[in-house]
């Protein structure tokens, strides 16, 4: 049977809206977290937390063949489910399969007091930076304007939304530092402006693409997108399965991972100056760590994520579980479109 990317996407659209109600998802936390069985199966509805397209798994290692992934916190037994919560084998006769994997939060700033850092100059991928009343994630690359008539010598800093634009509550003009707040940074280490970001968008009923935003250089201040390793920055390429990628983040470094998943769907809680609130994503890219203890931890938010051989650029982390193994990056294709953006070469 030949199984196309375009009947797994509707398939996987279809599963993620059938299994994954925000409503429920959210009432479960409490009850999930306490562990017991008991309370566990009385919130079996909400064990999906995301869905993806992938290899199946057999055994622990990947098959040939293509199916729709369901995340979940953990396998229960059959016999002691209500039949509306067990899961398809198939869905419109495309294999389906579940994984069990803890879910997903930002990689926003780490969950200690980090040490002071000095300015990195030239601004590179992978440092430190922050709005001026956030803590901190890493600078992802470098960029040009797309738009037409703009100043051709314009270069754009590129992060996450919760780095730069403290999730929507941020203005346009607000001060962006190098290093970023948690590292000691202060209005003298202010590298750039908030220039334009894709607000956040909350609730069941909004879908996001991205967490992105970005910053306008202030005059002289320099910056290369010079990677470890020596290769540059290079243009997006759009994700594949299995496709080896690295990333270049703040808090661990340089790291590699493979895809696990394309068109990945979950939903996520931010800290938001509203209090909790849940954004679904949709169309992202789901990265397991290939080799090491972590592919992404908090501090790495707004990490590129690229291929090692020549340095196409991939995505955009913002996300990973707690155990850092998996990480999540918006597909950097889409959102330099978005937001009328081009890889800047240096």
């Amino acid at each position: 049977m030949v199984i196309n990317l375009e009947d797994l996407e509707k398939a996987n659209a279809e599963l993620f809206a059938r299994h994954v109600k925000l409503d429920l998802w959210k009432k479960a936390r409490g009850l999930r977290r306490s562990g017991r069985m008991e309370d566990i199966l009385t919130v079996a509805e909400s064990n999906v937390h995301a869905t993806g397209i992938g290899r199946k798994l057999v055994n622990g290692r990947a098959t040939k063949d293509y199916c729709v992934q369901l995340f979940v916190y953990r396998k229960l037994p059959l016999r002691l489910l209500p039949r509306h919560c067990i899961l398809p084998k198939e869905i419109a006769a495309l294999p389906t399969d579940v994984v069990v994997s803890p879910p997903l939060r930002p990689c926003g700033p780490p969950p200690v007091v980090a040490e002071c850092q000095p300015q990195t100059r030239p601004l590179k991928p992978g440092i430190s930076t922050s709005h001026f009343n956030m803590q901190g994630g890493s600078i992802g690359c470098f960029c040009k304007s797309a738009r037409p008539g703009a100043d051709p010598n314009a270069v754009y800093l590129l992060s996450n939304n919760h780095v730069l634009a403290a999730c929507n509550a941020a203005s346009k003009g607000d001060d962006i530092y190098q290093p970023s707040c948690i590292h000691c940074g202060a209005l003298a280490d202010t590298v750039a402006k908030l220039a334009d970001f894709v607000p956040l968008r909350f609730g069941q009923a909004n879908v996001n693409n991205a967490d992105c935003a970005a910053a306008l250089l202030e005059a002289g201040v320099d910056w290369s997108n010079v990677l470890p390793g020596g290769v540059t920055l290079g243009t997006p390429v759009a994700p594949v399965v299995d496709m080896k990628v690295r990333k270049t983040g703040a808090r661990t470094g340089t790291t590699e991972g493979r895809i696990l998943s394309i068109n990945h769907r979950f939903p996520m809680d931010y800290i938001t100056s509203n209090g909790l609130r849940t954004a679904v994503f949709v169309d992202q890219i789901r990265i397991q760590v290939r080799t090491g203890k972590n592919f992404a931890l908090e501090g790495d938010s707004g990490a590129i994520v690229y291929r090692p051989h020549d340095g196409r650029a991939v995505g955009l982390l913002f996300a990973a579980t707690e155990d850092g193994n998996i990480g999540v990056a918006s597909p950097l294709n889409w959102l330099l479109s978005e937001m009328q953006l081009s890889v800047a070469m240096g």
